[in-house]
């Protein structure tokens, strides 16, 4: 299963809880109106394939407008992390 995670989304499930807590701990997530962990998957798995959105909206099982809209608001929070925290030396590296 780790293995599995961590070639679809670059980290493994442990890393992504990180990220998620990160992403909320440092306020990012507050304007949010649907905070959903799924996104942020969805966000990392982009990040690591940079495939096809019509199949990658597929294999999240959304459509492409909304696949393209949550991709892009948790990249986005995903690079407003401080370039300095461990966290992010361990999602740059």
């Amino acid at each position: 299963f780790v293995r599995q995670c961590r070639s679809l989304f670059g980290l493994d499930c442990h890393l992504i809880t990180i990220v998620w807590s990160s992403l909320e701990t440092s306020g990012i997530l507050q304007s949010m109106p649907q905070k959903n962990p799924v996104h942020l998957m969805m966000a990392l798995h982009f990040m690591k394939s940079y495939g096809i959105q019509t199949q990658l909206a597929s294999m999240f099982g959304v459509d492409e407008k909304t696949y393209r809209k949550w991709t892009w608001i948790y990249v986005n929070a995903i690079s407003k992390l401080s370039p300095f925290s461990s966290l992010a030396m361990i999602l740059y590296r």
